[in-house]
């Protein structure tokens, strides 16, 4: 069996499993998601007829170019509902546990969440890239 490694794409912010996402969704919101893991989406294409239960993955019967985005790494998030008027404000929730209810199993292209535009925070007490993170008390 052979593995296949795949990366981040390259505008994305650097994340693991578990950070927070400090996003600047819009000119006078942040909003928060924590990353919960990583996927590979593959569009399936029905076999047979209407009533048919059988799928085969789109890539399989392509002849050309792969359609954009197919095969680049997805992340599943919590999506967290309050928006906040600043990054300080957003991290300051995290670090109180004042991030209320969120959304869980969210998949985002995490192409969206740029080193412009998104900060990681790796939760409380893991330091993997200090000189980069948020200062997420324990």
């Amino acid at each position: 069996m052979s593995s296949v490694t795949v990366m981040l794409p390259e505008q994305a912010i650097n994340c693991r499993r578990g950070d927070y996402l400090v996003h600047k969704a819009d000119t006078t919101a942040w909003r928060v998601l924590q990353v919960e893991g990583f996927v590979l989406l593959s569009p399936l294409v029905p076999l047979g007829p209407r009533d048919s239960t059988e799928f085969i993955e789109e890539q399989h019967l392509r002849d050309s170019e792969m359609p954009p985005r197919m095969g680049e790494i997805q992340a599943m998030v919590t999506w967290f509902l309050p928006l906040f008027e600043s990054k300080t404000a957003a991290i300051g929730a995290i670090e109180h546990g004042e991030l209320g209810k969120g959304v869980a199993n969210v998949c985002v292209e995490i192409r969206e969440y740029t080193k412009e535009t998104t900060q990681a925070c790796p939760p409380a007490g893991v330091d993997w890239r200090a000189e980069e993170a948020c200062p997420v008390s324990p």
